[in-house]
């Protein structure tokens, strides 16, 4: 009984605690494939939004035009 009263009292403060604690969602893709597979998963970028990718040096001229990715990390460096 204790602590369903302590969970109605500490509630408010508990939900404004986490909104005040909130970050944006990062999301992270690992590449490891060549040129044809970064291609053909390129389209997940779109439901993303912004997105941080970690990709093979090959892939590099294809990844730094596109605005859909925020940060680009190479595996092969």
């Amino acid at each position: 009984m204790i602590y369903f009263i302590l969970h109605i009292v500490l509630y408010p403060f508990l939900f404004v605690s986490s909104c005040l604690r909130r970050k944006k969602n990062n999301n992270l893709i690992i590449q490891t494939a060549k040129i044809g597979d970064y291609v053909n998963t390129s389209i997940m970028f779109d439901v993303l939004n912004k997105t941080d990718i970690i990709i093979d040096k090959i892939n590099y001229n294809f990844a730094k035009n596109d605005d859909r990715i925020e940060n680009i990390y190479f595996i092969n460096e």
